[in-house]
């Protein structure tokens, strides 16, 4: 299968993401998408990933460069033994954790 390249941009208005599909430098595919649909594309984006059998490296790298988010909103709850923690990354939206109580303290004396 020949390998699909995306040119990914934001609309002129900043109301819609304009997403086109090349394959061997010839345009394919083309669309438009406003914010619900751009979120329903990268929640799919994301399940799918989780399920392929070269998985997120477990490690972080240290020579990696990761884009961050600087004074992101956060939430924290507690269900049973289970402390929740969510984070809103501007555009992947609220991301939930759930972090066993032995994990949460340890992630609290972290951020002390």
């Amino acid at each position: 299968m020949p390998a699909a390249r995306f040119q990914i941009a934001v609309s002129e208005d900043a109301n819609c993401v304009e997403l086109r599909m090349f394959v061997d430098n010839t345009e394919v595919g083309r669309a438009s998408m406003e914010a619900a649909a751009t979120d329903e594309i990268i929640r799919g984006l994301a399940k799918a990933r989780m399920e392929l059998s070269d998985v997120v490296a477990l490690d972080l790298d240290p020579n990696s460069l990761i884009e961050t988010v600087s004074a992101p909103e956060c939430r924290v709850t507690k269900y049973g033994g289970a402390r929740f923690l969510f984070l809103r990354h501007p555009g992947l939206g609220w991301l939930g954790f759930s972090l066993p109580a032995e994990e949460a303290q340890t992630l609290a004396d972290a951020l002390r």
